[in-house]
């Protein structure tokens, strides 16, 4: 998928938007791309070896790597795309982002839907009034209303940690 054919694209490659993007792929939703300014997927649990993760998305404890790895997995099945070392540049209404990336330059995208999933780094962002925040953690894809956020809500994920963009 080309980077700019995205309907959805989700803001953060680590436990949160891994299972964000899951979550769309199997309700339905097709060309999805999640960013991540890191050198690969996964966040903080790709480095902590012990167990203790995944019981919110997975129902099962793992090792952060374990979590990484069966998340990315999910992906797989839907046709996901990673893009890291890549980071946005601006979030404008519409919604209108514009990226840049080692493996794919300068590029502005519409997708109808984006996903912030941020987790742990949620407190630096700065979120304009015509950000929609969740108020419960599911996330649900309706891919046919083209005014309606695509994920409005965050399938076992924390709150906190994800917001939505229409």
């Amino acid at each position: 998928m080309r980077l700019e054919d995205a309907d959805v694209v989700v803001v953060g490659a680590g436990p949160a938007g891994l299972a964000a993007a899951a979550a769309l792929g199997d309700r339905g939703a097709r060309r999805i791309l999640v960013v991540d300014r890191d050198d690969a997927a996964g966040g903080l649990p790709r480095f902590c070896n012990h167990l203790g993760f995944g019981w919110e998305y997975t129902h099962r404890l793992d090792s952060g790597p374990g979590l990484v790895r069966r998340l990315l997995r999910r992906l797989e099945r839907n046709a996901v795309t990673v893009a890291t070392r890549t980071s946005i540049l601006a979030v404008r209404p519409g919604p209108l982002l514009e990226i840049v990336g080692a493996d794919c330059g300068h590029v502005n995208i519409r997708p109808r839907a984006v996903v912030l999933a941020t987790g742990i780094r949620v407190g630096l962002i700065r979120l304009r009034p015509w950000y929609l925040e969740p108020d419960a953690a599911e996330l649900a894809a309706d891919t046919k209303a083209e005014t309606q956020a695509i994920a409005d809500r965050a399938s076992r994920l924390y709150a906190p940690a994800v917001h939505t963009l229409a």
